[in-house]
């Protein structure tokens, strides 16, 4: 047997319909050096029966079978525990590898000396991976491609850059040790605290410089799912661990603030894939009642928390349930509140020069500039969208308007969303030349 530097983990439950490509984008690895667990979940199709042809095809293959069901966790937690190699990757049953990911990925962790190496993947539905019809959906900061950082060192924001789940990351099992790492038992959210503690506690985070994907997510297939039930509550209990590590790490008061916009944004997240609204309700009302603040609970009076943080702890306390305003929550939020001087700069600069601002897109972008402009008493002249259908809306202390006449009157304009700046420019080229266009996007890097 060849001795294993890589060390893949597979749980699987149930696996049967798609076990054997995922099996085959392993065996056809260009790099040889690996031994696969594959922790058998207490399957009840045929997954037993592939996995067992395919262990005497290849010697790499180990297999662990759960005598029940115990859940994703467990399963993990258990191919740790066997592990042999240096380094450690996971991958879900449904899921498969491009040829040379195990290769890249590892000469990287090897090259960089780094605690985790991360990699960009995409997602695709059906029985066959496509690249057309895939989409990528984690490229990463681009100015962090190719180096290793610590995140402690960034502003909190850079965290959101970042999946709660470890398909696109392969570890050194020495790093895993040392902090005694592990999956949570939880029905579901089981791997939020092990890719979180990860993340903040490495001292050499690693990205590779390359957009091209190296793992293929596909759409789950809720009979295959390895977790065993999507229950809300799940993400609050992942969460609180997750401020316990840190804490008990000593690390607390250096990332609180990143913690925290995980944290809300992955509360987001959950509550808009949450289908059963009287769960989302009684969970909602939780977070509002205790659970915030007990996850708040030990910052003392000097702890400088940033302003989206404070604005979205008191929506949380305040707002009803009724209101569904985290629906219209957007990224652009968080950005805009951490350059502030950025955006107010543009603001006093027009006021002095005695120029007029219009924003172009009422949507969430659009909404979430509004709102920062009324935090900071900074007053626009115009809002302005092309759908019919706004028009004549309230939002704040101003209604959605589109005509010639109020174009005529702005100097600058504000467009929402950068999908929308072409669009713009093509409607000011004709008649309103003078007007200057802004990219809010762009100018905070979004």
């Amino acid at each position: 047997m060849n001795t294993a530097l890589i060390s893949i983990i597979l749980p699987v439950f149930n696996g049967e319909k798609y076990l054997s490509q995922c099996l085959e984008s392993i065996i056809d690895q260009s790099f040889l050096y690996y031994e696969l667990i594959c922790v058998n979940d207490g399957s009840t199709d045929l997954t037993t029966l592939i996995l067992d042809k395919y262990q005497k095809k290849d010697e790499r293959i180990i297999i662990i079978n759960n005598e029940c069901r115990l859940g994703a966790a467990h399963s993990r937690n258990k191919g740790l525990s066997l592990a042999s190699s240096e380094c450690i990757i996971f991958l879900d049953s449904d899921d498969i590898y491009a040829p040379d990911m195990l290769k890249i990925a590892y000469e990287n962790m090897i090259h960089h000396h780094a605690d985790v190496v991360e990699f960009t993947i995409d997602i695709f539905a059906g029985n066959d991976y496509s690249k057309e019809m895939a989409t990528l959906i984690y490229q990463g900061v681009k100015s962090f491609h190719g180096k290793n950082i610590t995140i402690k060192e960034f502003p909190s924001q850079i965290i959101l850059e970042h999946l709660n789940g470890p398909i696109n990351k392969l570890y050194k099992k020495a790093f895993i040790h040392k902090y005694q790492l592990l999956f949570q038992d939880l029905e579901c959210c089981n791997d939020v605290y092990f890719t979180l503690m990860s993340v903040m506690l490495a001292d050499k985070y690693f990205r590779i410089d390359s957009a091209e994907a190296l793992a293929h997510v596909r759409q789950h297939d809720t009979i295959s799912r390895i977790s065993t039930n999507r229950n809300i509550m799940c993400i609050y209990l992942a969460l609180y661990e997750t401020k316990n590590g840190l804490v008990k790490r000593g690390l607390w008061n250096t990332l609180y603030n990143h913690y925290f916009i995980k944290a809300i944004f992955t509360i987001f997240g959950e509550m808009s894939e949450c289908k059963n609204e009287a769960e989302k309700e009684v969970f909602y009302k939780f977070i509002q009642s205790e659970g915030f603040s007990t996850l708040f609970e030990g910052l003392g009076s000097d702890e400088k928390l940033e302003p989206y943080i404070k604005t979205r702890y008191e929506k949380f306390i305040n707002e009803p349930y009724q209101s569904k305003w985290w629906e219209e929550e957007d990224i652009l939020s968080l950005h805009l509140m951490n350059n502030d001087e950025i955006v107010i700069k543009i603001f006093a600069d027009a006021k002095i020069n005695q120029k007029s601002i219009g924003l172009w897109g009422c949507g969430k972008r659009g909404k979430a500039i509004i709102e920062f402009c009324q935090l900071n008493h900074l007053s626009l002249d115009a809002i302005i969208d092309r759908d019919k259908n706004k028009h004549g809306l309230f939002i704040g202390n101003y209604q959605v308007q589109y005509n010639d006449d109020i174009l005529k009157e702005l100097d600058i304009i504000i467009v929402s969303t950068s999908e929308f700046y072409d669009e713009v420019s093509t409607t000011l080229a004709a008649n309103h030349s003078h007007i200057k266009q802004l990219d809010i996007n762009k100018l905070l890097c979004l």
